[in-house]
């Protein structure tokens, strides 16, 4: 993946507070990077307080979800599809997450 600018693929949602101002937010997921098979998002998701990001792998016939904090990097979720990264693979993302 490497340093590259972040590739965001945006959507606009339009948020109203209690006291009726509308603000407009991005939402849904942006695409942080994308190489071959592997898509780096960053989703916006209720109950979620912890900052992550989402790593998909697309396999042959299903796809692999891995959610990674972003403080110290913690799998969060997922970790039983780590398996299907190769070692290299995964620290390629690890340290575009840090460069980027």
């Amino acid at each position: 993946m490497g340093k590259a600018p972040i590739k965001v693929n945006e959507h606009f949602v339009v948020i109203t507070d209690d006291k009726g101002n509308e603000t407009k937010a991005i939402y849904s997921p942006p695409l942080l990077a994308e190489s071959q098979n592997i898509r780096v998002e960053l989703r916006k998701e209720k109950n979620h307080n912890r900052p992550h990001v989402h790593i998909i792998k697309k396999g042959s016939h299903k796809s692999y979800d891995v959610s990674i904090a972003l403080d110290n990097f913690d799998v969060l979720v997922g970790g039983e599809n780590l398996k299907h990264f190769a070692k290299d693979e995964y620290q390629v993302i690890i340290d575009f997450i840090l460069e980027n």
